[in-house]
């Protein structure tokens, strides 16, 4: 069974008030659970956010999967996040192709 995947759709960060670390509160949207789909009318996405301490690596609408281990009080704590595809770095990679085969080219070439 594979792991859900998220898309990352907003994040927020700051310095932490009372520990005076960076910290960050990450927005994801997914799929309604095949429970929410049976039981209730469900139309569009499911969102929640997650808060960390951590800097993961995460941009505007990379597609992600979600590690989670027991935490305080035996509640789910984030505890890693997989890119499974980044737009972002799609982009970069894109343009430094392009920036690479400009380069190559022999000068007068169109």
């Amino acid at each position: 069974m594979s792991k859900a995947q998220y898309q990352v759709v907003g994040i927020k960060g700051a310095v932490s008030t009372k520990s005076n670390r960076k910290c960050w509160t990450i927005h994801f949207a997914g799929d309604f659970t095949p429970y929410e789909m049976e039981n209730c009318e469900c139309d569009g996405k499911s969102t929640f956010n997650e808060f960390t301490y951590t800097d993961y690596d995460v941009h505007i609408n990379d597609i992600v999967e979600l590690d989670y281990t027991k935490g305080f009080q035996d509640k789910a704590t984030l505890s890693g996040i997989t890119v499974i595809r980044s737009p972002y770095y799609e982009k970069l990679r894109a343009q430094e192709t392009a920036k690479q085969q400009a380069a190559e080219k022999p000068a007068g070439s169109k």
